[in-house]
């Protein structure tokens, strides 16, 4: 799970806000076979606050990770964290014990069975599981010409529309994954840790600083889609089978509805 001061800048209480909302979708989780890694981003000193958050949820399960700070340069659109992700990766393939891999961000959530979905017996035999996904970002992009026209373009001009689309889709914005460039997120993608230790490409090898024909911050579709379509990985996308089972960009609308607000 990585984390970074950079778009938090100095609110604390806010960087807090958002690993312990993410912490306690983990706890909630049916089943308990998971282990989380938390790790910094960027060059903020943002350690030992990082250790202090973990410590006080008492829980073997999430672990601190040091990133060596080489790995940890100052955020920037093109890198997007990726040379940390990459580097935690590294470290967390090591362990046979995980089946699965899956970075993530400690601003997001996942649904209380999504560890079961992944996990389940019945899940076909694949190499990667990607997983719905709901963001207010889906909803911002669906409903920018309407925005414009109607003069509000800000983050809650989106409101009535996402009702009114609720009302005709349960899911609202949300979104089944494409194993393409811009069609997936990487916090609802799911690795078979095996297949990736046999592949060895991490995600910023394909970076828009390295590779023409992605975009900045594409890391993550550019990787799936090299996977799936010149790497033949075999890929799970299932269908939407209810909140518990998808993964949620904070704050996310489907999110906030779950919660209740």
């Amino acid at each position: 799970i990585m984390h970074g001061r950079n778009a938090a800048g100095n609110n604390t209480n806010r960087v807090r806000m958002d690993l312990n909302l993410f912490i306690s979708t983990l706890m909630r989780q049916t089943n308990f076979n998971w282990e989380a890694y938390f790790f910094v981003t960027d060059d903020q000193p943002f350690d030992e606050e990082l250790q202090e958050i973990l410590h006080s949820h008492n829980d073997i399960r999430l672990k601190f990770l040091d990133i060596d700070k080489k790995f940890r340069p100052k955020y920037d659109p093109v890198n997007a964290a990726y040379p940390a992700s990459d580097e935690a990766l590294r470290l967390v393939m090591q362990k046979p014990e995980c089946r699965w891999l899956s970075v993530t961000n400690g601003d997001n959530s996942y649904g209380s069975e999504v560890v079961e979905s992944i996990l389940s017996p019945v899940t076909p035999k694949v190499n990667l599981i990607l997983l719905p996904m709901d963001s207010r970002n889906f909803a911002t992009q669906d409903t920018f010409e309407l925005r414009v026209r109607a003069g509000n373009i800000g983050y809650e001009g989106y409101c009535g529309y996402f009702e009114e689309r609720h009302q005709k889709k349960m899911y609202g914005f949300a979104r089944i994954p494409q194993p393409t460039i811009g069609g997936v997120d990487i916090a609802s993608v799911f690795i078979e840790r095996d297949k990736f230790v046999e592949q060895n490409i991490f995600f910023n090898e394909f970076s828009s600083a390295k590779i023409q024909q992605t975009c900045v911050g594409c890391q993550d579709g550019a990787w799936v889609e090299d996977m799936v379509k010149k790497k033949r990985w075999i890929t799970h996308i299932p269908p939407f089978s209810g909140l518990k089972h998808m993964v949620f960009h904070g704050p996310s609308p489907l999110w906030c509805i779950a919660s209740g607000n």
